[in-house]
């Protein structure tokens, strides 16, 4: 702050001295005007001060809710520091005596004794044109730029920048004289499409490039992030207000109200209008059915600066093609800014006051009529506006490029990254806007996850007090819901720690008995009691299974040591379903067969047992062979307990699986499967007991035959065994 008020003392010093040392009091004859000239001139002023207003709407709408503050105190401070500075300093370069055609000298106002009423008027009317120029900057910097360096950009440009290109164009306006720079070429822009416009726009290209573009307007990509305005109602009331203001910007340049006058309205009217026109259907081609905002808003303006070089000698219909042509190069050349360029002006003010400025002063070598033209032909003319805009460029954005540079010695240009992001509304100026602090709450929450968030400051006489009132509540709500739901997960926690004890509990003496069932003992059995939810289901078919499988193994055994014993009148009960009921039908069956046999072989050999004594030795080595069929059906017996074994097995592993899992249907799905699959082979081993058995009545039949060898009388006891296999095997089939 020190470094910088010492430079603006240093600045005062020197306009003081500039404008006390020359040329104190300006005593020029003043034109002959009427009092009604005098009362246009001042009412074009107040017209033309009145776009200072309109500008002010038109940038507020364009920028984020975050930097609104600021954008309006910088529209205000422009004008008050254009309008000291161009006292000071730069109304004695613009308008005094010509040196050399360059720069004026002398016939300052700061120090004038007795400054005429027609020297006063001009002052007040060329301070709102200075007002203007520097305003044009304010938008397109928006949202980036310190204050302080804004401000003493503002003044470099009221105080040199400006004046000095305004001399070269319209030097000789107040005091006549020599001819300058740009007048002796003939270069015509009667209310300032370059001279004002232009040099606002080259300067806004200058702080543009020094100061880069907002936080996160191009992504890594490449491709650009929207950041619309947060109020497109501004930005078009601020038009409609700098249309009117207008009237008195192109029309008090005649700085008297001659037949021209309404000419020159008419004109500006209709070329706004036209631009307006052009803008919106440019970005209907642009843009298809999404109609934004600033095409329109920035056709109109755009048209509005083009017509401002020669609103004074072209006719109608040239003023509807020169503002159609303006409004149209303003939105392709912010197109072309933003999305190649990557230049990140807000408000488009370079493609608005720079291309349309360049437009429509190239086009007045066009479209006027060849005998207004200065420089006395259309191509001579057209060389001389390209020159003037050549010029321009040059001057303006060469110094003040420069003067950003010296200035960022002295103070930092653009705001920090934190700065930004919280808005220059607070950072710059310390209040906030509608729901700035808000949005500042969320931001912060945000940046420290995981943290209370602290309740939003409700400031009294806050438009947006409800909302921080609301905005509390939901904190509260959260934070009593976070509490809630912390209290659950403990209980939670607690409740799941104790059953995955218990849990563990009841897997290891699944285990216990699973590791006891493949030795052959089926009596273990759960206690349901310590399980719960799917491992308590899946307990109870493990025991109900283990009860099943027990008796089936009981039955089976007494079954077959009975069978052993020569018993073939008992059969195993029916027990369960599937695998277990298969065993017990196939065995039963099996004993049936034997039993059928046995009590036919018995009839026919009750009938011959005289003629059969002879041969019982034969007989009993009969015997002997059918017991070792019968043995060879033990074996096959117990490969079918074995198979039952593993097939309790797998369905105990099945369960617990689906216990774990989760999933009470597919558990006993598992099961089913595995014990369907393992039935077949059951039912296999047992159908092998059947040929077993029927292996006995064949070695008995083998008996038959050999004691037949021995005597003849065994041949009819051969033939009704041979009988008795045939039906026997009838049987079998049928069964």
């Amino acid at each position: 702050m020190k470094k910088t008020a010492k430079l603006a003392s240093h600045v005062l010093a020197l306009a003081l001295f500039a404008s006390s040392g020359l040329n104190a009091s300006v005593d020029a004859a003043e034109p002959a005007a009427s009092q009604g000239d005098h009362v246009w001139v001042l009412t074009a002023t107040a017209l033309v001060l009145f776009m200072q207003a309109g500008f002010m709407l038109l940038e507020c709408g364009m920028v984020r809710s975050k930097t609104t503050i600021n954008v309006a105190m910088k529209n205000v401070l422009d004008f008050l520091l254009a309008a000291m500075m161009f006292w000071l300093i730069g109304f004695m370069l613009m308008f005094g005596p010509t040196i050399g055609g360059l720069f004026g000298f002398g016939g300052g106002m700061a120090a004038a004794d007795r400054p005429s009423t027609y020297d006063l008027l001009f002052l007040c009317f060329q301070i709102t044109f200075v007002g203007t120029a520097a305003t044009i900057v304010s938008g397109a910097v928006s949202e980036r730029m310190t204050f302080s360096g804004y401000a003493l950009m503002v003044a470099a440009l009221s105080a040199v920048i400006y004046p000095v290109f305004g001399h070269w164009a319209w030097g000789s306006a107040l005091v006549g004289g020599e001819p300058t720079l740009l007048a002796s070429i003939g270069f015509m822009d009667f209310a300032g499409s370059t001279v004002v416009h232009s040099v606002g726009a080259w300067a806004a290209l200058a702080a543009l490039v020094v100061l880069g573009p907002r936080l996160g307007r191009f992504k890594p990509s490449g491709e650009v992030q929207e950041m619309p305005g947060h109020n497109p109602v501004l930005s078009g009331c601020g038009a409609l207000i700098i249309m009117v203001g207008w009237i008195g910007f192109n029309g008090g340049s005649a700085l008297a109200f001659s037949d021209a006058v309404p000419r020159i309205v008419a004109n500006t009217l209709l070329a706004g209008a036209a631009g307006g026109i052009a803008g919106m259907a440019f970005g209907r081609y642009r843009d298809g059915r999404v109609m934004k905002f600033d095409r329109i808003v920035n056709g109109l303006l755009g048209g509005l600066v083009a017509i401002t070089a020669g609103c004074d000698v072209v006719g109608l219909q040239g003023a509807v093609a020169i503002g159609a042509l303006g409004g149209l190069v303003a939105q392709v050349a912010n197109d072309w800014l933003l999305y190649r360029a990557r230049i990140d002006d807000v408000v488009g003010a370079i493609g608005v006051h720079g291309a349309a400025g360049v437009t429509g002063t190239l086009l007045v070598a066009v479209f006027a009529p060849v005998e207004s033209l200065a420089a006395g032909g259309r191509l001579a003319q057209l060389g001389a506006q390209a020159a003037g805009v050549a010029l321009c460029a040059v001057w303006a954005f060469g110094t003040v490029y420069a003067a950003l540079k010296v200035i960022g010695l002295f103070i930092p240009l653009r705001v920090s990254a934190d700065e930004e992001d919280v808005g220059l509304n607070t950072a710059e100026h310390g209040v906030t806007l509608g729901t700035g602090h808000v949005q500042q709450m969320l931001s912060t929450m945000l940046a420290n996850e995981g943290l209370e968030p602290e309740l939003v400051a409700v400031e009294p006489g806050d438009e947006a007090g409800e909302l921080a009132e609301l905005f509390n509540r939901l904190l509260l709500s959260m934070r009593a819901r976070n509490a809630r739901t912390a209290m659950e997960a403990r209980l939670r926690h607690e409740r799941l720690r104790a059953r995955k004890q218990t849990d563990d509990e009841v897997v290891a003496e699944i285990n216990q008995i699973i590791a006891q069932a493949t030795e052959g003992a089926f009596h273990g059995r759960l206690d349901l009691g310590q399980a719960n939810g799917v491992l308590a289901t899946v307990c109870a078919g493990f025991n109900q299974l283990l009860d099943v499988m027990d008796g089936v193994t009981v039955d089976l055994a007494g079954a077959m040591e009975r069978l052993a014993n020569g018993d073939l009148k008992t059969e195993m009960p029916n027990r369960g379903a599937g695998a277990f009921a298969a065993i017990s039908a196939n065995y039963n069956g099996s004993i049936r067969r034997l039993r059928a046999k046995e009590e036919e072989s018995g009839a026919v050999l009750g009938a011959m047992s005289s003629e059969a004594r002879s041969v019982t030795g034969d007989a009993s080595s009969a015997i002997e062979a059918i017991e070792r069929a019968s043995r060879e059906a033990v074996s096959i017996v117990s490969v079918i307990d074995e198979i039952a074994r593993k097939t309790t097995l797998l369905a105990f592993n099945a369960s617990i699986e689906a216990a774990r899992a989760g999933g009470h249907g597919a558990a006993f799905g598992v099961v089913a499967k595995e014990v369907r699959t393992l039935a077949t082979r059951v039912r296999e081993a047992t159908d092998q007991v059947g040929v077993a058995m029927d292996a006995n009545a064949s070695q008995a039949a083998l008996a038959s035959a050999a004691v037949g060898k021995i005597t003849s009388t065994l041949n009819r006891i051969e033939a009704e065994l041979l009988s008795l296999i045939d039906r026997e095997e009838a049987v079998s089939k049928v069964a």
